[in-house]
């Protein structure tokens, strides 16, 4: 049987393993996304902006978008719902990511299984 005190820094190795889970899920979010081979910035500005431009754009036409490398490519209303699903597939893909982790940082009996569980393993 394990007594108190290992019990106690178990656990808390991995409250701080599933903290930094949670940060790494919620900065890859923010990170420009890709959508027909070309990276849109993703953050809330982004995202705001995106929104705004589908709205101006649903009646049809076009606009010059500036891309995260800095280049302009012409996007629809379309494409830029485009924009928004591709983040969504993200979204998703990371939330689960991270879900899978948590669950082996839960189950892990030592500090040092706790510490081999990373984001990009």
């Amino acid at each position: 049987m394990m007594d108190e005190e290992v019990v106690l820094e178990l656990q808390e190795a991995k409250d701080m393993r599933i903290n930094h889970l949670k940060k790494c899920r919620d900065y890859y979010e923010k990170t420009p996304v890709e959508y027909n081979g070309v990276l849109f910035d993703f953050d809330e500005t982004a995202f705001n902006r995106i929104n705004a431009a589908i709205i101006a754009l649903d009646g049809g036409g076009s606009i010059g978008w500036t891309t995260a490398d800095n280049q302009v490519v012409t996007m629809t209303a379309v494409d830029l719902r485009g924009v928004i699903a591709a983040a969504a597939a993200r979204s998703n893909d990371l939330h689960i990511r991270y879900r899978e982790l948590k669950e082996r940082v839960q189950a892990a009996e030592t500090e040092a299984e706790v510490h081999n569980i990373m984001w990009n393993e």
